[in-house]
């Protein structure tokens, strides 16, 4: 396995090299192990030391992890009231194709892109200056809703994967890796300030109700030249994307929740799935 992702990963998240953060390392729920989780606290000056143990719980099966925002020194846990007042990073976990083109066509540029999986992306911002936690936790907040990113991996002590190591989750069997840095801070307020006044999941491919026909964002050059086999759209995606489309043009929940359902008559149960995607999708639209 090779680490050399590591330092550049770490340069460009953390504020020095005396930054705390915890490595977190999570067993699959396959292993039969008394501990599912175990964490290291440490600076980032020393992570090197805990490498060779890491890789071998990788080897293992295990996740490797740690936590973007930075701890008060000496921290042993990850509650909310062991981080530092004040922190430098923005991140979100973009899971859909569509989050990584509104971040692109809207938002300045990350610092860092990292692949975990075929259509999964963590991405980071570093800023120029710190700002609270709760201005961090807010902005990473709306512009998760905004992109229709994980809304769950918005707070100061979520853990995102370590580049360099294997995503060992059932079906994806692949290194986590850097597909774009550049060392460049951003202002907070030129993120946050080009949030819409509302934001929902739907926004970053549908406006209002407009009825035009041209090809939507989350099917775009790069989803349409691939299958799902080599990174496209699962299913579904798809029905996501298309339930909001046709809630986008006016039509009724119950509408879409019949038309989902005869649609994925392959599902165990089909109106459950679709009253649940649609229920899902009217709450997050707002």
């Amino acid at each position: 396995m090779n680490v050399s992702q590591v330092p550049t990963f770490l340069s460009l998240v953390y504020p020095s090299g005396s930054s705390w953060f915890a490595l977190c390392l999570i067993a699959p729920k396959s292993l039969n192990v008394t501990a599912r989780v175990e964490h290291r606290f440490t600076r980032v000056e020393q992570l090197a030391r805990f490498l060779a143990y890491a890789r071998f719980r990788n080897a293992q099966g295990w996740g490797i992890y740690l936590t973007p925002s930075v701890l008060q020194p000496g921290a042993r846990n990850r509650r909310k009231t062991s981080f530092q007042l004040r922190q430098q990073i923005i991140y979100l976990d973009c899971d859909h194709r569509w989050c990584l083109d509104r971040i692109q066509t809207r938002y300045p540029y990350p610092t860092l892109v990292v692949r975990t999986s075929p259509q999964r992306h963590p991405v980071y911002w570093r800023l120029d200056q710190p700002v609270t936690i709760a201005q961090q936790e807010g902005l990473m907040s709306a512009m998760a809703k905004d992109i229709g990113a994980d809304p769950a991996a918005t707070d100061v002590s979520r853990v995102l994967r370590l580049p360099s190591f294997w995503n060992r989750k059932p079906g994806r069997k692949n290194t986590v890796d850097i597909v774009f840095r550049r060392d460049h801070a951003v202002r907070y307020r030129s993120l946050s300030t080009l949030l819409p006044k509302t934001t929902t999941a739907a926004s970053a491919c549908v406006s209002g109700t407009s009825t035009r026909r041209s090809k939507p964002c989350v099917l775009g050059k790069a989803v349409a030249q691939k299958g799902p086999s080599d990174g496209g759209l699962s299913e579904s995606e798809r029905d996501w994307y298309e339930v909001h489309r046709r809630l986008a043009k006016g039509s009724h929940p119950e509408e879409v929740i019949a038309w989902l359902q005869q649609k994925r008559g392959d599902k165990r149960n089909p109106r459950y799935y679709a009253e649940l995607t649609v229920r899902n999708a009217v709450t997050a639209r707002g």
